[in-house]
């Protein structure tokens, strides 16, 4: 379905292209002026002379391609081998500390690692329900390709702050095809979903799977935001959990008798 949908528009765009030149509204008269339509066969009839002249380009950037699939096998196998090799590096670094910081060191680390996994776990549920709101949204208001289009806005949702923006365009632009009045309806959906996401449903998953609650998860994400911009957002609430498992642990359970540390794995 989702192959057939993406054919399709790359076979239906000239003719959407001709349906936005045929309005005699503004914005039948800027694909008009703009042309769009002799561009976009300008392109595609002008492509094969491009593909022969820039040879050597082509080279240059399936170069880059094979670099970039390298790096890519390389930070998996790495990955795979961090993952396998866990265990005993957390055996290790706990066997180095001091005998009466064992146990409570152990029980940070498990805390940490169950933090961030439930951090990753907890986009990709935010990320599959995006799609899925998304698509109901899509077929509700009639806007074709609708499968390829709320797969994007779900892959585009993990990117912070600007992401479900990024992930609207595509249904915005097709959606203006059919009349201004069904994008501007599409556009609101975003904006409104972006902000239900961001601020009720998106606290409440990561509350349950970095153990946050939605106030602290709001506060870390706008310092986040505030200190590094993207990265900062996409490290805010991972840190924010590790800064709340030490608090925990090293302030609250301080002088609480510790147990013989367990053989973690």
């Amino acid at each position: 379905e989702f192959v057939d949908q993406v054919r399709t528009f790359a076979r239906d765009l000239p003719g959407l292209i001709d349906d936005l030149a045929a309005r005699d509204d503004w914005i039948g008269e800027a694909v008009r002026n703009a042309d769009v339509k002799t561009h976009l066969q300008d392109i595609v009839a002008d492509a094969p002379s491009r593909v022969a002249r820039s040879f050597g380009s082509i080279l240059g950037v399936t170069s880059r391609i094979t670099s970039m699939l390298f790096r890519l096998l390389t930070v998996a196998i790495l990955t795979i081998y961090f993952v396998l090799s866990y265990p005993a590096a957390r055996r290790t670094l706990v066997r180095r500390a001091p005998v009466s910081d064992q146990v409570r060191l152990e029980r940070v680390v498990t805390t940490i690692t169950a933090r961030i996994g439930g951090y990753v776990s907890g986009s990709f549920i935010q990320a599959g329900l995006s799609a899925l709101v998304t698509a109901v949204a899509l077929i509700a208001l009639g806007v074709g390709f609708w499968f390829p289009l709320a797969a994007w806005a779900g892959f585009a949702s993990l990117i912070p702050i600007v992401g479900a923006y990024i992930g609207g365009a595509p249904a915005v632009l097709i959606a203006l095809a059919d009349s201004p009045g069904k994008a501007l309806i599409v556009l609101l959906f975003f904006v409104i979903w972006q902000q239900v996401r961001d601020y009720l449903v998106g606290p409440r998953i990561m509350k349950n799977s970095v153990d946050l609650s939605p106030a602290a998860v709001m506060l870390a994400t706008i310092v986040g935001a505030s200190i590094g911009g993207v990265f900062g957002v996409l490290l805010a609430l991972p840190v924010a959990a590790a800064i709340k498992a030490v608090t925990i642990e090293y302030a609250l359970h301080e002088g609480e008798p510790e147990e013989a540390p367990s053989d973690p794995t």
